[in-house]
């Protein structure tokens, strides 16, 4: 059985003065088909009847000879050059030779050049009406969604034209770890790095012909808003939404805030990048260095923006607040164009679970103590998997006085665990998983 034609099927015709139009697709299931070293099928022309390229299978497994009628056909060079000869009960023989320079653009798939007939002169494979075409795999994937570390990741590559199916593959730059690409073109796992990755994927039909896309995936810090408590109100705003996508949400870190929150009535709002200009606290004197900053006891001041809002302010009249012991936010902040937004309410608040580290690390957060005896005191918790944390230990919150006690890097799947042998010998002590 005949392979199904490799020919685009809306550029398909070359053009002969003496001959007319030929139609490389033909009847699709006898069209013309081009391998990777050698060509087959049938072209077809009104005038003439079919014009056979070959069988498909060189003598030599190859490419055809062309020196006897039981191996002849048109070649392809590595280069795309057509060379050799096709034959038509009506019309002879047509050479595709180095004078009309016939060829095949790999990149393009489209044909230029002219083949020859003896009966019929020259044929023109590329004109200003009409031209071939090889019918290549295209992907139409472009850019990949943002992922979110330690946060499951699926994406299906997309690609149309080609023969048959399509095989993916990785061909250059290396996915970050947690993540795979498949044959099928799923790019799926949980990313345990933050970052940018450029790769480059490779989508191969049924012929072998192929196309390649580089593509950039961004992995932000997941949001460290609490999935149940995400809410804030404003009354002339409405309902606004601190965890936002996950990707893009609010991140709470140990000096500054970054990420954004969603309105459906303004849109995203931005808390700052998370890099103020000095490595420590938004400055929020330039449209470069603006952001929401939290001090040592919790305090939110700063400013967000939005395009469809301006700023809003977390200021000291609002005494916008995070309780560093339970994550819970209170206090207002303003808006000169939506007014007052309550970050907590009789109907919903706005709750950390985690808070993330400088500089985009790895969030960890502590979920239970136990007392195994002797004095110590276990803490477990969860981080990024594989990801070094200082252990530190404060007697008092309302300072920033953190010692650093030890060290845990987190299992696979991100537990945390971490005994403190010393724990008799202070009255309370407080603890928090680093990173830096």
């Amino acid at each position: 059985m005949h392979a199904a034609t490799t020919i685009d099927a809306v550029n398909r015709y070359s053009y002969g003065a003496n001959l007319g139009w030929m139609d490389w697709v033909a009847d699709t299931n006898n069209g013309m088909v081009v391998g990777q070293q050698v060509c087959s099928g049938y072209i077809y022309s009104a005038n003439v009847g079919w014009i056979n390229l070959g069988s498909g299978a060189p003598a030599n497994g190859v490419q055809y000879q062309n020196n006897s009628a039981s191996d002849f056909g048109v070649n392809l060079d590595s280069g795309g050059n057509l060379r050799g000869y096709a034959y038509g009960a009506n019309i002879g023989w047509i050479a595709f030779e180095d004078t009309g320079a016939p060829k095949m653009d790999l990149t393009t798939g489209n044909f230029n050049g002219y083949a020859y007939s003896a009966n019929c002169g020259w044929i023109s494979l590329s004109n200003a009406v009409a031209f071939v075409k090889l019918n290549l795999p295209m992907i139409t994937t472009s850019r990949l969604p943002d992922a979110a570390a330690n946060t499951g990741y699926t994406q299906t590559l997309t690609a149309s034209n080609g023969a048959g199916s399509i095989t993916w593959s990785l061909v250059g730059g290396t996915l970050p770890a947690g993540l795979s690409l498949s044959s099928g073109g799923i790019i799926s796992g949980t990313p345990t790095t933050t970052g940018t990755t450029s790769i480059t994927v490779q989508a191969t039909d049924s012929n072998g012909w192929s196309a390649t896309e580089m593509l950039s995936l961004d992995i932000l810090i997941p949001s460290t808003i609490d999935s149940a408590h995400h809410y804030a109100y404003g009354a002339n705003l409405g309902w606004v939404d601190l965890r936002g996508d996950v990707t893009h949400g609010v991140i709470i870190g140990q000096f500054v805030c970054s990420g954004s929150l969603y309105s459906a009535n303004a849109g995203w709002i931005n808390l700052g990048s998370g890099a103020p200009a000095n490595g420590v606290y938004y400055q929020n004197n330039s449209a470069s260095d603006y952001g929401v900053n939290r001090d040592a006891a919790g305090n939110l001041r700063g400013y967000a923006y939005g395009a469809n809002i301006g700023w809003i302010a977390f200021e000291d009249t609002g005494a916008p607040k995070m309780d560093l012991i339970t994550g819970n936010f209170s206090g207002y902040a303003y808006s000169a164009n939506s007014g007052w937004i309550s970050l907590s309410n009789a109907t919903a608040s706005v709750q950390s679970t985690v808070f993330a580290g400088i500089n985009g690390a790895a969030a960890s957060q502590i979920s239970s103590f136990t007392a195994p005896g002797g004095g110590s005191a276990t803490i477990s918790g969860l981080g990024g998997s594989g990801v070094p944390y200082t252990v530190q230990a404060n007697t008092n919150l309302a300072t920033a006085t953190w010692v650093d006690i030890g060290t845990a890097t987190a299992a696979a799947g991100g537990s945390l665990q971490f005994t403190d042998v010393d724990a008799t010998n202070f009255q309370q002590r407080f603890y928090r998983f680093s990173n830096p």
